[in-house]
C-alpha cells in the first residue's frame, strides 16, 4: 500500500479507531473500525483494517511496526490520553502512611511529570523502531492540517454540549483545561 498524505486518501481506507480516538476518526469521516488495541495486530495482518490511529508507543507495544510500511504523523497528534489514580475511601484508609504518601505523590504534579516523561520516551522508542525498520514516516502537510482543523473542532464543542446538559459549565471547564495544558507546556 502506498503512503497516504491526505484526508481524501484516508477516507478510502479502513482505519482502526476506538475509545478516545473514535470521535476524531468519525469527525474526519474515516471508515472507522472499532478494534480493541490488543486485536489490532491480527486485524492488520488479516486485512480487516488498512491502518490504525495509534500513538507511537503503541506501534511497538502492540507490534504493529512488524506489519506496516508507513506512517502519517499528525503534528500535535489526534488526542491525548488522560490517566487517573483512584482509590475508594475504605481502601485508602487501610493503606500504610507510607503507601498513602506515595499514592498522593503519584497523583500530583510530580507524578504527572514522571508519567509524561515515560510516555514520551515510549513514543520516541516507537518512532525510532519504525525508522530502524526503514518505514516511511510522512508528516501531515500544514495546508492539509488546516483542512482537518474545522472537522476536529466539532469534538470539543460536542463535549461542551454534553457537559452543559449535565448542569456543568462545559465551556468554562474546557477553557480551564486548555489553560492548564498551555501552562504546563510553558
Amino acid at each position: 500500500m502506498k503512503p497516504v498524505k491526505t484526508l481524501e486518501e484516508l477516507r478510502g481506507l479502513k482505519i482502526r479507531a476506538s475509545g478516545p480516538s473514535l470521535p476524531g476518526a468519525k469527525a474526519l469521516g474515516f471508515n472507522a473500525v472499532p478494534v480493541p488495541p490488543t486485536e489490532v495486530y491480527e486485524a492488520v495482518q488479516r486485512g480487516t483494517v488498512d491502518g490504525a490511529e495509534f500513538p507511537w508507543e503503541a506501534m511497538t507495544s502492540f507490534r504493529i511496526n512488524e506489519l506496516v510500511k508507513g506512517h502519517l504523523e499528525v503534528p500535535g497528534g489526534l488526542g491525548a490520553p488522560a490517566f487517573v489514580i483512584i482509590a475508594n475511601n475504605k481502601a485508602f484508609d487501610n493503606l500504610t502512611p507510607e503507601n498513602k504518601a506515595a499514592l498522593m505523590k503519584a497523583g500530583g504534579e510530580a507524578g504527572a511529570a514522571l508519567i509524561g516523561k515515560a510516555w514520551q520516551a515510549a513514543d520516541e522508542k516507537g518512532r525510532a523502531d519504525a525508522k530502524e525498520k526503514g518505514q516511511v514516516i510522512e508528516a501531515l502537510a500544514p495546508a492539509e492540517l488546516e483542512k482537518w482543523r474545522p472537522l476536529l473542532n466539532t469534538i470539543p464543542d460536542d463535549w461542551v454540549a454534553k457537559a452543559d446538559k449535565k448542569g456543568l459549565n462545559g465551556r468554562k471547564l474546557l477553557e480551564d483545561l486548555q489553560a492548564t495544558i498551555k501552562a504546563s507546556n510553558g
